[in-house]
């Protein structure tokens, strides 16, 4: 088991978050957004980047012929009762370029989220939608 830590604590701007781990710091903004990303944007990021490093992984592991791997994430909010938005939808865009047959890209993105462990969390909590090439 790994254990992740991150303390955060209100900075004395206003709407800004300060975070730190054992090696990094970051700041969430969720006001004027002049001092980081908001927090919807971290998950999103969060998401994108742990199915990309997945990504990497396999194509290494498995010595695929895959080249421009990207994803595009939009994260849709809907407003609760109490006025907060929550998180409603995740819908991903995964592109890349592979001479790999389409039944071997496809079970390239599903390996993909096989092993992505954020999107494997995240999907018990929020409707994602995936798109490939």
């Amino acid at each position: 088991m790994t254990k992740y830590v991150v303390n955060s604590e209100l900075s004395d701007t206003e709407w800004q978050i300060e975070n730190s781990t054992a090696r990094y710091r970051f700041i969430a903004d969720n006001g004027d957004k002049t001092g980081g990303p908001d927090p919807v944007e971290y998950l999103t990021g969060a998401l994108n980047s742990c199915m990309s490093i997945s990504a990497g992984l396999l194509i290494k592991a498995h010595h695929l012929d895959v080249q421009n791997f990207k994803i595009n994430a939009e994260a849709n909010t809907e407003r609760l009762s109490h006025g907060m938005p929550d998180v409603d939808t995740i819908t991903i865009k995964i592109s890349f370029d592979s001479p790999m047959s389409h039944e071997d890209q496809d079970k390239f993105v599903k390996d993909i989220l096989r092993v992505s462990t954020v999107y494997q969390t995240l999907k018990k909590a929020i409707k994602i939608s995936i798109e490939w090439n």
